[in-house]
């Protein structure tokens, strides 16, 4: 029996789709996350700790400066003020009272020396009206060159009815020195009252 058969050619195979491949995964380096966990709470820490001994600080300073005003001498402004070792040349009894007698001889400051007060730092220098100008006294001594040239123009001027208190301000201890030639010059006028009456 004579048997034929068809010819089918080449077989082809059916084509699949083919997946890309994965991306490779980079592992995180081990123990980084922690590490900056670590150091953000170190930081955390160290600003804390700043912080307290920013305040103890503050703290401690400020009872230092309480401790030192505490044990600070308390000096009344009543306290006569006594002069110091090495004043100066101008502050010294003799030449201030040399100063008071040139200048108001030499200056037409309306008055005359009566006294000069060195029981105490600074000396002051007490005047009167001459009679025969009359009337309240009214001194400025800033135009007055032996007393200018001594003291500058820091000078308080106490005009009290018919006298003057000149009290040159010295370099240091002020608010002492202000507060007791106000002082000094009440006590005056009240010794001078229960001497002479009212006149000062």
């Amino acid at each position: 029996m004579k048997m034929s058969c068809a010819d089918s050619g080449p077989t082809v195979a059916e084509s699949k789709p083919v997946s890309a491949p994965p991306s490779p995964v980079i592992p995180e380096r081990e123990g980084s996350t922690a590490e900056a966990t670590k150091t953000g709470a170190l930081q955390a820490a160290l600003d804390k700790e700043r912080a307290a001994n920013k305040a103890a600080l503050e703290t401690i300073q400020k009872l230092e400066a309480e401790k030192n005003e505490a044990n600070r001498p308390t000096i009344l402004a009543h306290t006569p003020i006594p002069f110091p070792a090495n004043p100066p040349e101008n502050f010294t009894p003799a030449k201030f009272r040399a100063v008071a007698e040139e200048a108001l001889k030499s200056c037409d400051a309306g008055v005359s020396l009566r006294d000069v007060d060195c029981s105490e730092y600074p000396c002051i220098a007490w005047t009167r009206l001459r009679p025969q100008d009359g009337g309240d006294a009214t001194v400025d001594m800033s135009d007055c060159a032996p007393w200018t040239k001594a003291y500058g123009e820091d000078t308080l001027v106490f005009n009290v009815g018919s006298a003057a208190v000149l009290v040159p301000l010295p370099p240091e201890d002020l608010k002492r020195v202000l507060g007791r030639a106000k002082e000094r010059t009440a006590q005056h006028l009240r010794d001078l009252d229960s001497q002479f009456g009212n006149e000062p």
